[in-house]
């Protein structure tokens, strides 16, 4: 953009050496005189902006679009060829490192062997001779304190029976540590039976217990129903007996002529009145009678359900609690086990005993 087409005060700008900057600003103030003169002018803003200038829109959009694509790939194809590179550098340095233990590892075998040391040859005659004056010289004579090998290997001797003697008294504790578990366990398994036996025998008393109450209950409640029936029975007698008597006996029923002892009667419909009165009472204390007995079996019926079930949930009860007590000497039992297995695992099998062997690397003479 020439220096000419911009505006006053972005020449000045120009001229004092910030041209970028003033290209930028005047670039900015073309945009914006155009975005206004779009919306100001009434045909475009009713109808729209141009064919061109959408697809001018469009083809940035996809320029934009295809040069973020590009990108991407460009990318894409930067952090392989460095992953690339990296899987190289780290298998060179896996190869270099295995190369150098290879190394280090056959130095170790063909230099460093026990085996290859004099003191090792457990057939050299040498091996426990005296100093040999004529090749290792006067000074070699001299001997220090702790270099007598018989002393040492009494010392020696010392020292290994009484690790041998505290392993025995060790041994010694654990067998009677595992008796005492034993015992322990045998005790226990004993106790847990047992109170299963006296619990069990419980129950069975209960049961038997409940067993003759239920008995007890159904010799009553039938003794009852037999009361209830001769009552019952009793009763309809009298009223059958009081009905009798009022019908043949009562003097409103005398049919022949009255005297001046004697009611003189009353009349046919009056009578069957009175007896269909009667026989109303009659069936009415009937009713009564079989309502009383139906709410009493009602009653007694929901008396021995709710026993049955008070009984079944008593019984559930003491089947859960039989059911925790068992669970939680099985628990008992395998934690016992667990412990002893640790203690053998940390004592005996993983233990840190010294053997013999380990004091005949101190057996030199001065001469070795």
């Amino acid at each position: 953009m020439p220096t000419a087409s911009l505006d006053e005060d972005l020449r000045e700008i120009a001229e004092s050496g910030q041209v970028e900057l003033a290209k930028k600003l005047q670039r900015k103030r073309d945009k914006r005189a155009e975005i206004s003169d779009r919306l100001l002018d009434p045909r475009t803003r009713q109808i729209g902006a141009s064919v061109t200038k959408w697809q001018k829109q469009i083809a940035e959009k996809e320029e934009f679009r295809q040069s973020q694509i590009h990108a991407a790939r460009e990318d894409r194809a930067v952090l392989e060829e460095l992953d690339r590179i990296s899987q190289q550098i780290e298998r060179e340095h896996r190869e270099a490192t295995r190369e150098r233990e290879k190394l280090a590892r056959y130095h170790s075998l063909e230099n460093l062997s026990k085996t290859a040391r004099r003191e090792y040859y457990l057939s050299d005659p040498k091996r426990d001779l005296s100093i040999d004056m004529e090749h290792l010289g006067p000074s070699a004579a001299q001997v220090f304190a702790g270099e007598f090998v018989e002393d040492k290997k009494a010392t020696q001797s010392e020292i290994v029976r009484g690790l041998k003697e505290q392993e025995l008294e060790k041994e010694v504790l654990l067998q009677r540590e595992a008796a005492l578990e034993r015992a322990f366990a045998e005790l226990s398994d004993l106790d847990v039976k047992t109170r299963i036996e006296l619990e069990n025998r419980e129950e069975d008393s209960i049961r038997a217990g409940r067993r003759a109450l239920d008995e007890f209950n159904c010799e009553m409640q039938q003794k009852r129903k037999e009361k209830e029936r001769r009552e019952r029975e009793d009763a309809e007698t009298r009223a059958k007996r009081d009905v009798d008597f009022h019908l043949y006996q009562s003097g409103l029923l005398n049919e022949g002529i009255g005297t001046s002892s004697d009611f003189k009667g009353i009349p046919l419909d009056e009578k069957q009145m009175i007896m269909d009165w009667q026989a109303r009472q009659v069936d009415e204390k009937r009713e009564r009678i079989a309502d009383e007995n139906d709410r009493r079996a009602r009653d007694a019926a929901e008396t021995e359900a709710q026993r049955l079930e008070a009984v079944k949930v008593h019984d559930e009860q003491e089947l859960q609690r039989r059911r925790a007590a068992q669970a939680l000497v099985e628990e008992n039992r395998r934690l016992a086990e667990a412990q002893n297995k640790e203690r053998i695992r940390t004592e005996k099998v993983y233990s840190s005993s010294i053997k013999e062997t380990f004091f005949d690397q101190f057996a030199k003479s001065a001469c070795h």
